[in-house]
């Protein structure tokens, strides 16, 4: 996909949101918007698509929407699993903040970064939800020195812990 418009991406999701198809699926849930970029069309070119994340139901929400007339071509909704967004990143660090642990061992909570992970046991009540794996440490250091997982969906710190430096 290539990258869409400044004007196109900062009016997708409104367009997208203002939708009754949109809005029929996220009515009551808690979701956000994570990025927009652009799917090409049957060749008559490309439009904006925006993905919405719906964590109440755990559903990727993607969007073509047609800026100029102010319409949404197509909604689609799956368990799909979208790259992590800044956004959702900022979140997952907040709640490791809110948590205190790694501030109060001497991480700096700033240095982390996140990626998408599966809970892949079917049995597990996480199984299914937006998972961050997180990973803390100065930036001279080659290896992580403590990590955190952090469920989007529940909105909640998972696990959490420091790991030990090689020497």
């Amino acid at each position: 996909m290539t990258e869409p418009s400044e004007l196109a991406a900062a009016q997708a999701p409104a367009v997208a949101l203002e939708s009754v198809r949109v809005a029929g699926l996220l009515d009551g849930k808690r979701y956000a918007v994570l990025g927009v970029g652009m799917r090409s069309l049957d060749g008559s070119g490309e439009v904006p698509v925006v993905t919405i994340y719906n964590y109440t139901d755990d559903l990727a929400v993607e969007v073509l929407v047609d800026v100029e007339a102010r319409e949404v071509l197509a909604v689609s909704a799956a368990t799909a699993i979208p790259a992590l967004a800044a956004a959702e990143q900022d979140r997952a660090l907040d709640i490791v903040r809110r948590d205190g642990r790694l501030t109060e061992s001497g991480v700096e909570v700033d240095t982390g970064t996140g990626n998408i992970v599966e809970e892949v046991n079917f049995g597990d009540p996480r199984h299914g939800h937006r998972l961050v794996d997180l990973r803390f440490g100065p930036r001279q250091h080659r290896v992580p020195t403590a990590f955190a997982v952090v469920d989007l969906s529940a909105e909640e710190l998972v696990r959490v812990g420091l790991l030990p430096l090689e020497s």
